[in-house]
């Protein structure tokens, strides 16, 4: 066994997964505060107990993960993402608690017109972030974002062969610059032509070879549509989440409120919680079936996806969020290889 596998194997089977804290929370956090308006709009309590044991949740994970950090076994920033996205789990009920308390004591005067406003406001928002990916694409495509530089032309005539004879548009490839950290990964966010976003440390390191499988994983987004169909799926329940609870607070009746409550439940809940992310599982394994089926780099890419674990020294799909979204790289090479009959 190479120095290689044995590296890539020890930092796959000794990872633990994290365990779903966030998404449990989450779906808790909506259900007590979009049902409990339905049995007693003006219980604070419940909602006080609910935020501050959400709080408490979070605020000690930060802390482990910062006593990790302390000891050199996590990133230094780790902490912080941790909580500043548990604290995206209390907005719900901080929202309902808050519009419960102006109602009851009647700190502002004319209510419903200021949730008229808020309604309004909502959906413009909506609108805005439905553009902000063509905005985000242009900005980059003119150079306007300048922690991005245009990637210097490589070779990669094989790569270049194989989308045309796909049908693909070339993509146009930026480089960001991490200051020296050692991360390498690679997304695409383009929504009109292909635009695709890599790490310094994955662009000056990596074979071409693997670089050009990884470029091609990238264009099976693309092809897929995964840019705007995951932006869709994320902002469009959240967005009509707040419709309807402005609309319910407008107009409070207990149908509108019940009404209220299966639609987040549903929509925020299960949707952010489960749906999304078994998509976005999804994408990732239905773009390396495009690198094997439309481009036949299916052998290229199980490399390049052993190459990217060695790289980062542990398993990228457990930076960030994407514990959540991705499949592990050991599952997408062991796809690759069953679905194409590749050597082991």
């Amino acid at each position: 066994m190479g120095r290689e596998t044995r590296e890539r194997k020890q930092n796959v089977h000794n990872t633990i997964r994290p365990f779903p804290t966030f998404r449990i929370i989450l779906v808790v956090d909506l259900v007590i505060s979009m049902f409990f308006p339905v049995l007693t709009f003006y219980s604070h309590l419940w909602y006080i107990i609910e935020i501050v044991s959400v709080m408490g949740a979070y605020t000690a994970g930060a802390v482990h993960d910062f006593i990790g950090y302390a000891r050199k076994q996590n990133h230094r920033r780790k902490f912080v993402r941790f909580y500043v996205r548990g604290m995206m789990a209390v907005l719900p009920a901080l929202l309902v608690l808050t519009v419960a308390f102006l109602f009851q004591f009647h700190i502002i005067k004319g209510i419903r017109e200021w949730l008229m406003v808020l309604f309004v406001l909502t959906n413009i928002l909506f609108a805005f972030s439905i553009l902000f990916p063509f905005i985000r694409q242009v900005r980059i495509v003119k150079g306007k974002v300048r922690t991005l530089i245009k990637a210097p032309e490589k070779t990669m005539i094989t790569l270049k062969m194989r989308l045309k004879a796909a049908g693909c548009r070339e993509p146009l490839i930026y480089v960001r610059n991490l200051g020296g950290r050692k991360i390498a990964n690679a997304s695409q966010i383009g929504i009109t032509r292909p635009v695709i976003i890599m790490t310094d440390f994955l662009y000056e390191n990596m074979m071409e070879s693997h670089l050009a499988a990884i470029i091609g994983h990238e264009m099976g987004h693309f092809a897929n549509r995964d840019a705007f169909r995951s932006m869709l799926m994320f902002t469009l329940p959240v967005f009509l989440d707040l419709d309807l609870l402005f609309y319910a607070l407008i107009k409070f009746t207990v149908t509108s409120s019940i009404l209220l409550g299966v639609f987040a439940l549903f929509c925020a809940g299960i949707d952010l919680a489960f749906i999304f992310p078994w998509s976005r599982k999804r994408s990732e394994i239905q773009a390396d079936r495009f690198v094997g089926e439309k481009l036949g780099m299916a052998e290229g890419m199980a490399w390049a996806l052993e190459t990217l674990i060695i790289m980062n020294g542990r398993p990228p799909e457990y930076r960030f969020f994407s514990s959540r979204t991705h499949p592990s790289i050991d599952q997408r090479i062991l796809l690759l290889r069953k679905n194409f009959d590749l050597k082991h």
